[in-house]
């Protein structure tokens, strides 16, 4: 019907007069290669008519059409086109032509100043062949400055190549715009990747409704996909800002499957933190303290590497679980001071009995002493109070204060005398001669008896000079 030149020209001729018939116009569609020799000025007169089965030859026969002009006539057409269905019969014939011209025509498009010749662009590139590989292009449209424009792309992007820009959808399901937002989430969550298991978790606690629950699901199924490298993602979210996240990555750090994997990665990345993010993440944790004792029971047991083992001793004074007990008492013996003081430190949070004799016994190492006595002053009790009263005498000045304030918190007014014979002592050294006569005094008024006179003229008497203890900044007044 179509094969000499002469048909196809009566055929054109009778499309313009609208003599031509639906089967007609579909059988000539179908032989969109007899017209190869069609100019495009021959069709793009069929495109003003903005009739879908007319356009849809068109596209067809321009598909096939040698004329080198064709996406030049196409491009400027669609340029100067304002009627949206006659844009769409243009853009589908300049998809159909497949020419690497195009893209140089869109690229020109989307650095136009007009923002309606940039929203054409995003259009019309969506129905490009392989249009998710032109990044540079898809890219400038993401981050256009028109809204419009932007989420034209973002629409596109979101249904139809999620995992290529799953990067910009993650930063922009944080959107203030409810519906981009949603978009980007939802996309996020179709492509299933654990890569943006942080963007969804951080998202959680603030969408509501089904989408709610469509992230939790896309969460436990990474879970249950890849455990470990999820444990990494929810170790990570345990130092986010909002108190809902760290909660939700406890929860679901507490359910993987390998506690003990789970732990070390846990230790592993605290290690990397300053000391308030540790302990932020640790006390995170604390609700789910029974799930991790025996973990942490048996890690303490086997790790060798000591700043995991420091790790693990923070860790486990944040859980508060006395179980925990021995893991601290056995650390007393390590030669890492940091480690040492950690245990110390833990033991007075614990205030289990059992450590008592081992405080004491931490007491009277030099480089413990300070450390012990404020783990002993955590006790509250006189049963602490004979190893502190043996190293009074011996101690250094700020050993002493620390001691006497312990003593005094201890609040038994048995105490006194010990004290009392202590201040009497030449052992004393600086300001701790007048922190003994205020624990005295501390001590006689709480249990209702009265102060000793000597205590308090040697009271009077040091307050009278406490300025002494002030260092010497060197200042005298003017004419001394």
């Amino acid at each position: 019907m179509f094969d000499s030149s002469a048909a196809r020209k009566q055929f054109l001729e009778r499309l313009k007069t609208g003599a031509v018939d639906a089967q007609t116009l579909s059988a000539a569609i179908e032989s969109r290669a007899s017209f190869q020799d069609c100019a495009a000025d021959d069709l793009m007169w069929i495109f003003a008519k903005n009739q879908p089965q007319l356009g849809q030859f068109a596209a067809a026969a321009l598909s096939a059409s040698r004329d080198p002009t064709k996406i030049e006539k196409l491009m400027t057409a669609y340029a100067q086109e304002r009627r949206p269905e006659a844009q769409a019969q243009l853009a589908a014939a300049i998809a159909a032509c497949g020419s690497s011209q195009t893209l140089a025509y869109v690229g020109r498009m989307i650095n136009d100043k007009n923002p309606a010749a940039r929203l054409k662009a995003a259009r019309l590139i969506q129905g490009l062949k392989d249009w998710p590989r032109q990044t540079a292009l898809v890219s400038a449209l993401l981050e256009d400055p028109d809204g419009a424009v932007s989420r034209c792309a973002l629409k596109a992007v979101a249904e139809k190549a999620p995992a290529r820009y799953g990067v910009y959808l993650s930063r922009r399901a944080h959107d203030d715009d409810p519906e981009t937002r949603v978009l980007c989430l939802k996309a996020l969550i179709a492509v299933g990747g654990r890569q943006h298991a942080d963007t969804l978790l951080a998202r959680l606690p603030f969408e509501t409704g089904d989408l709610r629950t469509q992230i939790w699901n896309a969460i436990v199924a990474m879970v249950k996909r890849e455990p470990g490298p999820m444990t990494d993602c929810m170790v990570r979210a345990l130092t986010a800002p909002q108190t809902e996240t760290r909660r939700m990555a406890a929860d679901l750090l507490a359910k993987m499957p390998d506690k003990q994997d789970a732990l070390r990665r846990l230790l592993v990345f605290a290690e990397t933190l300053a000391g308030m993010a540790r302990d932020k993440i640790f006390e995170a944790m604390a609700p789910h303290a029974a799930v991790w004792t025996e973990p942490l029971l048996a890690l303490a047991q086997t790790e060798s590497d000591p700043a995991l083992r420091l790790q693990a001793l923070h860790l486990a004074k944040a859980l508060e679980q006395e179980r925990l007990t021995p893991i601290f008492l056995h650390e007393l013996k390590s030669p890492d001071w940091m480690v040492r003081l950690a245990a110390i430190q833990a033991l007075g949070a614990l205030k289990h009995p059992q450590a008592l004799p081992a405080l004491a016994e931490a007491l009277q190492r030099k480089e413990d002493a300070i450390a012990a006595i404020q783990a002993l002053d955590q006790y509250r009790d006189l049963r602490a109070a004979n190893p502190m009263l043996k190293k009074l005498p011996a101690a250094g000045e700020d050993e002493q204060a620390a001691l006497l304030h312990a003593l005094t918190n201890i609040g038994d007014p048995r105490l006194v005398p010990h004290l009392h014979k202590f201040l009497d002592s030449p052992a004393p050294k600086g300001k701790a001669k007048r922190i003994a006569a205020e624990s005295i005094m501390a001590l006689c008024r709480a249990s209702g008896n009265p102060v000793p006179p000597q205590v308090q003229e040697t009271y009077d008497n040091l307050a009278a000079d406490k300025w002494a203890d002030l260092p010497d900044l060197g200042l005298k007044l003017a004419g001394d």
